[in-house]
């Protein structure tokens, strides 16, 4: 078999059979070419948000002679994949605290954040764990108590945070549920967002807290804004 035999043969071979099977073909050198099969994505290769977003939402009234005394607050985490292993989470929000009587308002403070984490994510049986560094931290509070205005300094969070998510199942109506990741750390006082933070696999979920009646948080998809 001449050279141009050998070209047409390994041509037609390849028209018919590389994609289902390796293809294996000698030559009167004794040189053997193959094709190989293409590699199939690793099962655990699942394709993946650029970002996963979760909300917040609270408020707390609670009423005694002569007064009341309220705490509410609404916030948002933003976890992004920047790359196969390094990780992006912002979190901020507002939070507000009243305390009244008869007389008007006693005591209020404000609290605002933006919060920023980076560092490495990695998932493992289950399990996505991301170790995390504080990038930077922005907070202001304002602080009203008798007429006398204040701007105390913020809480200090921790420098590093290991947070680990599983993943589960959470109810958004009747008959409605949601897949989602949970997610933990062993110093959940960031002084942010409470924990857990709770991320859709596919949908931004808010949770919902009105604590005049119930102090179990609810779960429903997001709204705008």
């Amino acid at each position: 078999m001449n050279t141009r035999s050998i070209a047409l043969v390994f041509l037609f071979g390849c028209l018919v059979g590389c994609a289902a099977k390796p293809n294996r073909i000698s030559t009167s050198s004794g040189v053997y070419v193959v094709q190989e099969r293409p590699q199939l994505p690793d099962a655990e290769a699942e394709a993946r948000p650029t970002s996963l977003v979760m909300k917040s939402r609270s408020h707390m009234n609670m009423y005694f002679p002569p007064g009341a005394t309220g705490d509410s607050s609404s916030s948002r985490v933003r976890l992004s994949f920047v790359t196969a292993t390094r990780v992006r989470v912002e979190d901020s929000g507002l939070r507000s605290q009243y305390t009244a009587n008869m007389g008007g308002v006693n005591a209020s403070e404000d609290v605002t954040w933006t919060n920023v984490w980076v560092g490495s994510w990695k998932r493992h049986r289950g399990w996505l764990t991301l170790k995390l560094r504080s990038k930077t931290r922005r907070c202001a509070r304002h602080k009203v108590d008798q007429g006398r205005k204040t701007q105390p300094a913020c809480p200090a969070g921790p420098a590093r945070v290991v947070v680990k998510c599983r993943k589960t199942t959470v109810k958004l109506a009747v008959g409605q549920a949601a897949l989602a990741w949970k997610c933990s750390a062993a110093k959940p006082k960031l002084g942010t967002t409470p924990m857990p933070w709770v991320f859709g696999h596919d949908r931004c979920l808010t949770r919902v807290e009105f604590t005049n009646d119930d102090w179990s948080p609810r779960y429903e998809a997001c709204g705008k804004g």
